[in-house]
């Protein structure tokens, strides 16, 4: 399938149940896996493509249940914490992008009462921002970044949290590090939740005694959607969404400001002209059946010309960002994601502040702050319960009308506060009556119910639609996935088709489509991972039917080899010779420290052996591989014992 393209919604929630099925049948897959380690590789997964995709699903009774089991074979780390903050904030990861970062930093600035540590369960690589950590080292606390197996993280973080008074989750959806770390009955710190992405699945309720909601409406959804029926509160973003820089109220500007008109010089803006602005991640702007973002503003734009109209986050470079720019004679144009000041500064001096959809984003903040007028497309109840009506349109036309009225002389109308707000004073009377009432743990049992509403409709086609599903394109690249693991996924994309896979994905650390995309110049590389991806996938489709590369190797007497690069390639051909009787004598890579100790690991230079049996795992030519390893050797391609498989 590839392209998924709704007709009508009984399309879109044919489309959730298949998801349903899909996320069922991979439960019942995993539950047949024994090591601990791939058990986890499959519930992190099942977290991450549920809450990438709509299943009508927030939460998972079942797999949180095989997570807590789970946590009874991490041992005991008694480690001390080594630092006096009251609670700790635990988080996946964190970044310049997104708003769990900046929840995290203002909670830190706005509770004048307790102090607060940061713990990372899966930051790998990417940079912490500034001014998180500045946030952090300000109010005395530390920062620690857990690393390693599934194992090792949740056995840190337990024994990290131990002295700690509460644990604050602003987790990712899927992280089962905290339900390892804290699902054993043993553990008695209160667990609190802050549920940031309530439209989305998520791991964690069963562990935390109080969920944190944003709006009242999210509050409901947990208590119907979720079963979470006590400990359930609203408690706003502090500061509204805006990164504190002091305590309860500036910004944080940690670059100096730059000029109006060099600000608009840098991203080609006329400032004779009034400037329209939108910002959001670009599944937000994604069409569905009735609406489109990208035909709303041509409209507006043919009504209104002497206006121009950017949208800050989605990829400038994608097709449907490059037609708007077209159609419009580069008067609407997406930027990409830009530096959060500066993304602030273009909002506070725009004429009008249009609020992504389908899916709000939260730049709508940074314009009631500045006091920007701006408008929002009403598609669910939540928007009327959020704004006040002035700002909220329920069609398209009206939305048009609102933004021409703003723009031509009646913009006062539009600049408002949305409702729900609250001040940092109020916001700490809230939070301490929380956290002195909830003193106590246990696990919590969920009873949620399950149906497709306009929500859920929305939704998919916001998350799943066009060439197949890009967040878990993404999703799957950052897994080293196991041959076995792999195999489970894709007989399961072949009977559901939720667009697991790309055209050109590669397993493991190179994707060829992301690759080609940011690196068009580089075309050799492209072919070559496009290669090796289109050798895994018949791989796979010839061992499910039997044809396996062992008996391949055993018919033709081959009872120990050379394998010739470590690749991803040469990790799957190592994990299938596995148990086998067919022996690994060596592995043969330029980066032979990254092989692990079981194999022995050798470089090229250092080979010495002659008239053995070589696997080539890489796109390299036989005979060049025979030549640099001293000749004499029957180099066999693992590409050309696929093409025999095949035969």
């Amino acid at each position: 399938m590839d392209y998924m393209v709704y007709s009508s919604e009984n399309d879109v929630a044919e489309r959730i149940n298949d998801n349903k099925d899909f996320i069922r049948e991979l439960k019942q897959k995993t539950i047949e896996v024994k090591d601990f380690e791939k058990k986890c590789v499959l519930l992190d997964l099942i977290g991450q493509i549920s809450s990438s995709i709509i299943t009508g699903e927030y939460v998972d009774p079942e797999a949180e249940k095989m997570i807590i089991d789970l946590s009874y074979q991490v041992e005991d780390d008694f480690e001390e914490k080594s630092d006096d903050a009251d609670c700790l904030i635990v988080m996946s990861s964190v970044g310049a992008i997104g708003g769990h970062t900046v929840i995290a930093n203002n909670w830190m600035h706005w509770d004048a009462h307790l102090k607060y540590s940061v713990v990372l369960t899966n930051q790998a690589v990417n940079p912490i921002p500034d001014f998180l950590t500045d946030t952090i080292s300000r109010y005395g606390g530390k920062l620690y970044n857990l690393k390693g197996s599934y194992f090792r993280r949740a056995q840190g973080l337990r024994a990290l949290s131990r002295n700690y008074k509460r644990i604050l989750l602003i987790t990712h959806m899927n992280d089962i590090i905290p339900l390892l770390a804290y699902g054993k009955k043993n553990w008695e710190i209160p667990v609190y939740f802050y549920n940031h992405a309530d439209f989305r699945f998520s791991y964690g309720y069963s562990i935390s005694d109080v969920i944190l909601n944003i709006f009242e409406s999210d509050k409901e959804k947990t208590k119907k959607s979720r079963g979470v029926q006590s400990g359930n509160y609203v408690l706003p973003f502090p500061n509204n969404g805006i990164i504190c820089k002091e305590n309860g109220i500036a910004n944080a500007q940690k670059k100096k400001e730059l000029e109006k008109e060099e600000l608009f010089n840098k991203y080609n803006l006329n400032v004779h002209r009034k400037l329209i602005v939108s910002a959001g991640q670009d599944f937000k702007y994604a069409d569905i059946l009735g609406y489109s973002f990208t035909d709303f503003v041509k409209k507006l734009l043919i009504k209104c010309d002497d206006a121009d109209f950017i949208i800050i986050g989605p990829d400038d470079s994608s097709v449907k960002w490059k037609e708007l720019k077209e159609a419009t004679n580069g008067r609407a144009k997406a930027i990409g994601f830009i530096d959060r000041s500066e993304m602030e500064q273009i909002i506070a001096a725009a004429d009008l502040y249009v609020i992504s959809f389908p899916k709000g984003a939260h730049g709508a903040s940074m314009a009631i702050t500045h006091r920007v007028p701006f408008i929002t497309l009403a598609l669910l109840p939540k928007s009327d319960e959020v704004y006040k009506r002035e700002n909220t349109a329920h069609s398209i036309d009206e939305l048009i009308d609102k933004a021409i009225d703003a723009l031509t002389g009646e913009s006062h109308k539009y600049i408002n506060t949305r409702n729900g707000f609250i001040d940092y004073q109020k916001w700490n009377e809230i939070w301490q009556s929380i956290y002195s009432t909830h003193t106590e743990h246990s696990i919590r049992e969920l009873e949620p119910n399950y149906e497709i509403t306009k929500m859920e409709i929305i939704n998919c086609q916001m998350l799943q639609t066009g060439k197949k599903t890009d967040a878990i394109h993404s999703v799957l690249n950052t897994y080293k996935l196991s041959f076995d693991l792999l195999r489970i996924l894709s007989e399961l994309e072949e009977k559901y088709h939720i667009g697991l896979f790309p055209d050109s994905f590669y397993i493991g650390e190179v994707n060829a489509w992301t690759y080609y995309s940011k690196n068009q110049k580089n075309y050799d590389m492209y072919k070559k991972c496009d290669r090796l991806y289109s050798y895994m996938s018949r791989w796979m489709i010839c061992e499910k039917q039997g044809k396996h590369v062992v008996n391949y190797l055993k018919q033709r007497s081959i009872s120990e080899l050379f394998v010739y690069g470590y690749g991803n390639m040469g990790r799957v051909f190592c994990e299938v010779l596995g148990g086998s009787t067919v022996h690994i004598k060596g592995i043969i890579d330029h980066n032979y420290k990254k092989i692990p100790e079981e194999f022995t690991g050798i470089r090229p230079q250092d080979y010495s052996d002659c008239g053995q049996v070589i696997i080539n795992t890489s796109v390299d030519d036989n005979d060049l591989i025979d030549t640099a390893l001293g000749g004499r050797n029957e180099i066999i391609s693992l590409f050309d014992i696929i093409d025999s498989l095949c035969s």
